[in-house]
């Protein structure tokens, strides 16, 4: 189910969802204080990590696609 903003977005032309991408502030917020870090370093750490395998390792299916309608995410 999606909420809130997300919500609203759905029924916005394209062009006006690319709008309000390209006005946001783009300083990173500070985060829950619970969450990993998403720094460069974790991101270069984690694509290390999973390069070898990334395009033909397995794909788990799931159940539930979740509010996502797609199987595939581009």
């Amino acid at each position: 189910m999606i909420q809130g903003r997300a919500r609203e977005l759905c029924h916005l032309p394209a062009e006006e969802i690319a709008a309000e991408i390209c006005a946001a502030d783009p300083t990173p917020d500070a985060g829950d204080g619970e969450s990993p870090e998403d720094s460069d370093e974790v991101l270069v750490a984690f694509a290390t990590a999973v390069r070898e395998h990334w395009l033909d390792g397995p794909r788990d299916r799931s159940r539930f696609p979740g509010p996502v309608p797609s199987s595939r995410f581009l």
